[in-house]
């Protein structure tokens, strides 16, 4: 098993309608280290991305979610694979999710609308144990020796929204998730290695409080001393290169790279 990061999606919550045409998944990320494989964000189809990189989706025992608009949080197909598998295989599930307040019956809400009501604790649980986990800010969740995950508290329009920065074995790394400019973000980007940071706004477009364009997250990066901006969650509207150009506009001197689906990084 390789350590690394792979971009599971770099995209939004829709296909590019600019020319040429860019289709990407919509957000989620594939952290393996020393035999552990855990997701930053789980949207639609995640199942079959990760099938398609030849990584068993039964592998996965920890799922951090930054926030709950369904371009990252589409779990209940993704934990549906999980129940299906145990109950064909007769093998049982233990998997850890966390996110923002209530996750957990957030989750039990949607999966008994689509079943019959009370499915979920009668019958669900009686193959997969999934243990449900809400953040606090700045409060460190501790995956394995190796790993340590720490939410930080962001601005994402009125969306209880969380950044993440993991600490893998000496290696920092930062996950925006959906955030404009806070001072949250800033803190989780601190120093890190690799900055995983969204860009959906458009170059020259004025801050809002609900995405960030190029040039803000080279802002972030610089102010908080990252080493690597990998540009994500971008909707093709500009060209690689307009949207590095418009990250140097900021003053930032590290790496850039603009993010594409299945791209990894080593760890």
């Amino acid at each position: 098993m390789q350590n690394q990061i792979t971009i599971l999606g770099s995209g939004t919550g829709m296909s590019s309608f600019y020319k040429p045409f860019d289709f990407r998944y919509p957000s989620g990320y594939l952290v393996q280290y020393k035999g552990e494989n855990l997701l930053l964000d789980c949207s639609e189809g995640m199942r079959a991305r990760l099938e398609k990189i030849k990584v068993d989706f039964f592998s996965i025992n920890n799922i951090f979610i930054s926030h709950f608009h369904p371009d990252h949080f589409d779990i209940i197909s993704f934990l549906q694979s999980v129940y299906i598998r145990c109950i064909e295989s007769g093998e049982k599930k233990t998997i850890k999710v966390f996110g923002p307040k209530d996750i957990g019956v957030k989750f039990e809400k949607i999966w008994d609308l689509l079943h019959e009501d009370g499915h979920y604790s009668k019958t669900y649980k009686s193959f997969v144990d999934v243990k449900f986990f809400d953040y606090f800010d700045k409060q460190k969740i501790i995956v394995n020796k190796n790993i340590t995950i720490t939410p930080f508290k962001t601005i994402h329009g009125s969306m209880d929204a969380y950044s993440l920065r993991l600490s893998v074995s000496d290696k920092k790394i930062c996950y925006s998730g959906d955030s404009s400019f806070s001072e949250g973000l800033v803190k989780a980007a601190e120093n890190v290695d690799l900055f995983i940071c969204e860009s959906l706004n458009s170059i020259g477009s004025k801050p809002d409080k609900s995405h960030l364009s190029p040039g803000e997250a080279g802002k972030i990066a610089k102010t908080a001393k990252a080493k690597h901006l990998i540009l994500t969650h971008y909707d093709g509207e500009h060209t690689d290169r307009e949207m590095k150009e418009d990250v140097r506009k900021s003053g930032f001197t590290g790496e850039i790279t603009i993010g594409k689906d299945f791209q990894t990084f080593k760890l």
